[in-house]
């Protein structure tokens, strides 16, 4: 039972057992996730049940609830609407400032680029043009990306209280990573970092076939072979059986994260709760 904070490597150290110990149990549930997807709506809302339910599991391997997944399923599976509306509000939150990012590194990099002359009509110039375009656009969109990334990380753990605590909707759920998360956006992007390094080593070998292969096949392309056909479909293949491998382990850090931030902020008693859902 991890009921005190811990320190940012002891999280992904959580994340990892939980993810080994209860590896058989999370990986099917990850399948069917993906499977949902497939289905417009309802299953994307079943999607982030499954999720939800991912998370759910894991703190309860952390507070010892002795709650059963069946009982846990039932839960989430109840507030799939609100798991909908929450994955669209992020959508728009965080799509939106995307969109808004890139313009604004279009507006100033073109700008920048018209006060320092670099948009010459003379052609020779027009080389110049583009490479201080390149770099200006690539500095400004690096530096925009601080807030865009700040602002992910707020809403990081948001299917986590979601999966666990009482009156929580959609949009509320969002709120309660928001507060939740507020002086632990530099933990949380740590753990991630951290996180993302211990996938490292089974993820690589694959993206280096993929790169391989993403090379043979343009040769094959160029020799008038089809071989961009059979890349595509290998890389989706490896893409998708990636995700629902290492699903069930982010999922489990965003219940361990969820668990110290609330030890660090609130202090509060970290029990699941079973009682009635709202969208």
């Amino acid at each position: 039972m991890l009921l005190q904070p811990l320190r940012t490597g002891d999280i992904v150290s959580a994340a990892v057992q939980l993810y080994r110990q209860n590896f058989k149990t999370f990986l099917p549930i990850a399948l069917v996730a993906s499977l949902w997807l497939l289905v417009p709506v309802y299953g994307w809302a079943q999607y982030g049940a499954k999720m939800g339910l991912l998370c759910r599991l894991a703190y309860d391997q952390l507070n010892g609830s002795g709650e059963s997944e069946k009982e846990a399923a039932a839960f989430t599976e109840g507030r799939r609407w609100s798991y909908l509306l929450a994955g669209f509000l992020c959508l728009i939150i965080l799509g939106g400032t995307y969109f808004v990012v890139i313009v604004i590194a279009i507006a100033l990099s073109v700008g920048a680029a018209l006060v320092l002359g670099a948009s010459s009509a003379i052609p020779a110039d027009r080389t110049v043009a583009a490479q201080v375009f390149a770099l200006l656009f690539s500095l400004v969109l690096l530096a925009l990306f601080v807030p865009f990334f700040w602002l992910f990380t707020r809403l990081f753990i948001t299917d986590a209280p979601l999966a666990i605590e009482a009156d929580l909707g959609g949009s509320e759920a969002l709120q309660r990573s928001w507060n939740l998360s507020g002086g632990g956006v530099l933990r949380i992007q740590l753990a991630a970092l951290i996180a993302f390094l211990v996938t490292l080593p089974l993820s690589l070998p694959f993206q280096l076939l993929i790169a391989f292969l993403r090379t043979v096949a343009l040769i094959k392309v160029s020799d008038g072979e089809g071989g961009a056909a059979v890349f595509a479909v290998f890389n989706l293949i490896v893409t998708v059986a990636l995700t629902i491998l290492f699903t069930p382990f982010w999922q489990a850090l965003k219940a361990v994260l969820y668990q110290d931030l609330r030890a660090r902020r609130e202090g509060a008693d970290l029990t699941l709760s079973s009682e009635p859902v709202k969208l």
